[in-house]
């Protein structure tokens, strides 16, 4: 079985992605482009939560970003993009490979807060929608939830925990340092290398760090996997909640700098 990763149109001078949607019993869909044009998929396995199968998938995202040329850049399909800010290369990078999508009305709401079921279901995407047949149950998690399959996934494997009494807070705004904590778990689940770190000398905000999350914020800068708050590099502002815009560029960063080694 296998899943669409990409879509895209070529016209005599130009390639332009097509923007994927999914439902929830599986199928997916996209508007076909007006015009003379070649429509071209690239497709994935499904992953069984096999890692070596879910590592593969994730690899093979760090080959599928070719830059920006500025023509039809896809940003300017939303009103609230600007293709020369500092988000550029992350947005465009999910919105081409399909890992984030825009919220209508033109809208892709860079500053938009994340949640965690947001974060846990596109990490789920991008291991090409992992099947885990987990023990664990959330009060706060129904099998009817756009979530469920994900975080089901994400909690079977170690990747994020839900809190003590019983509840996964999927509703809730996720903090850049827990970002950290579940990038960390999810390279480790794979696969990948986790050894990297740094001392974050010349960081701002090191001494807001909470103590159960320094070791993950060192790896995530000393892996390059780190955005800075709001596209400032030496800003790590750990306890602030992240923007989408943030979140795309932590993808963008680890697939190019951990998911290729």
């Amino acid at each position: 079985m296998c899943r669409p990763a990409s879509v895209a149109y070529t016209t005599a001078t130009n390639t332009t992605p097509v923007e994927i949607a999914a439902d929830t019993n599986g199928l997916y869909s996209f508007t076909m482009p007006k015009g003379n044009v070649t429509v071209t998929a690239t497709f994935v396995p499904e992953n069984d939560n096999d890692p070596s199968v879910g590592k593969g998938i994730i690899s093979g995202y760090s080959t599928g970003y070719q830059g920006c040329t500025g023509y039809n850049c896809v940003l300017l399909k939303f009103s609230d993009l600007d293709p020369a800010a500092w988000y550029h290369d992350g947005i465009h990078f999910c919105l081409e490979n399909g890992i984030m999508q825009g919220f209508g009305n033109d809208k892709f709401q860079p500053l938009g807060l994340t949640t965690r079921a947001q974060v846990v279901t596109t990490l789920w995407n991008i291991a090409g929608h992992p099947i885990s047949a987990s023990p664990i149950t959330f009060k706060d998690v129904n099998p009817d939830d756009w979530f469920y399959d994900a975080i089901m996934w994400a909690a079977g494997n170690g990747i994020v925990n839900g809190y003590g009494d019983g509840t996964f807070g999927p509703n809730d705004m996720v903090t850049r340092e827990q970002i950290a904590k579940i990038f960390y778990g999810y390279a480790q689940f794979y696969g990948f290398d986790v050894s990297a770190t740094s001392d974050l000398a010349g960081y701002e905000g090191v001494d807001e760090i909470s103590a159960w999350a320094l070791p993950y914020v060192k790896w995530a800068v000393g892996a390059g996997v780190c955005c800075g708050a709001e596209g400032n590099h030496k800003v790590l502002a750990p306890t602030q909640n992240a923007g989408r815009a943030e979140l795309a560029t932590m993808i963008l960063n680890f697939c190019m700098n951990v998911a290729r080694k």
